[in-house]
């Protein structure tokens, strides 16, 4: 009885392992179908902010952005030279 339930035990790991197969190229089968899709979407996007209207004026919002990365980069800048004259 013991023999029976092994074997029926290593049937069913190798019909797991077949599905396993499958799942996986059914996972990669879905990830290059959604790279796909965000692509078409990208395009999409782009397409229509190029028909769409004239340039917009920069925002408060965007101004701000603009002056803290600007800032940002100084500041990162002044770090770096900071770590070089210290490992001199």
């Amino acid at each position: 009885m013991d023999k029976i339930r092994q074997q029926d035990f290593v049937n069913w790991l190798l019909a797991q392992k077949g599905k396993k197969n499958d799942w996986k190229h059914n996972i990669t089968q879905r990830e290059a179908q959604a790279l796909e899709l965000a692509s078409q979407s990208k395009r999409n996007e782009e397409a229509a902010g190029q028909q769409s209207s004239p340039p917009k004026i920069p925002s408060d919002e965007d101004l701000l952005r603009d002056l803290l990365i600007q800032e940002l980069l100084a500041w990162v800048v002044d770090q770096t030279e900071l770590c070089r004259l210290r490992s001199r």
